[in-house]
């Protein structure tokens, strides 16, 4: 994972509920990805857990996050 995206995922793992869900609408994120993003970090679901559950293989959870992160990396910037 590239800086923007670890320093994403930090970010959003800090904020707080309301500054969050700010920054999930201005990524304009698909409703896959947040869906996975919120299980990830708000629920501290493991990617397998993800998987197993959205029937979602763990490459594709992994993608989808890396991609979410990357959204919120860029309007971070």
């Amino acid at each position: 994972m590239d800086a923007g995206c670890k320093a994403a995922r930090q970010r959003l793992k800090d904020t707080t509920r309301t500054e969050y869900e700010t920054l999930i609408r201005e990524a304009k994120l698909t409703p896959t990805q947040e869906d996975i993003l919120r299980r990830h970090i708000l629920c501290g679901d493991t990617i397998c857990k993800i998987s197993l559950d959205t029937s979602i293989s763990e490459r594709r959870v992994k993608l989808k996050l890396h991609q979410a992160y990357a959204a919120v990396s860029r309007i971070c910037t």
